[in-house]
């Protein structure tokens, strides 16, 4: 690992079990400012070529944008929504080998814990929504229930939780 005089992070080599490099990472941050600007991976072990990774930010310093070029023929684009609070309120990722659009929007309460989130695959409109619970004093995030379709949509299925969100069973629609 390498470090400039801010300690912002410039390399990282990682192995892999056999000892060769499997991540050769180089880091690179927009001039005057500790703010990423990209992260190129030179490595040819597992991804078969050169990766680079360029970052975008709002007014506050918040990460809203990620391109990614992984080989030469995927490319992968992450758009962020946040809201007031910073919290993320949709993602979506652009696969370009696929042209496909995956956008996976999330609700939260005023404490700001997430308590529901639907996944949008391709902007078909229909969706699967999980109605979110937390288990018990760990706090863990756990899906209480799954709804497909558009607005209102249908039950799918409620699951049944332990204390500490252990999936117990599941109650069917009918």
């Amino acid at each position: 690992m390498q470090y400039d005089k801010s300690g912002n992070l410039l390399a990282l080599v990682r192995n892999g079990p056999s000892g060769s490099a499997i991540d050769a990472l180089a880091y690179s941050y927009t001039s005057g400012t500790n703010r990423l600007a990209e992260v190129t991976d030179a490595s040819y072990q597992l991804d078969r070529g050169a990766t680079y990774t360029a970052y975008g930010y709002d007014a506050d310093g918040a990460v809203v944008r990620m391109d990614a070029l992984r080989y030469s023929a995927m490319d992968f684009d992450t758009d962020l929504v946040l809201d007031r609070r910073k919290l993320p309120v949709a993602v979506s990722q652009y696969d370009m080998e696929h042209d496909v659009t995956t956008t996976v929007a999330s609700w939260y309460s005023a404490s700001g814990e997430r308590y529901a989130k639907a996944v949008d695959v391709g902007g078909s409109g229909s969706s699967e929504r999980m109605v979110l619970g937390f288990a018990g004093a760990s706090g863990r995030e756990a899906v209480a229930g799954v709804f497909t379709g558009t607005t209102g949509g249908t039950l799918k299925y409620w699951n049944v939780t332990s204390p500490s969100g252990e999936v117990l069973g599941r109650v069917l629609p009918g």
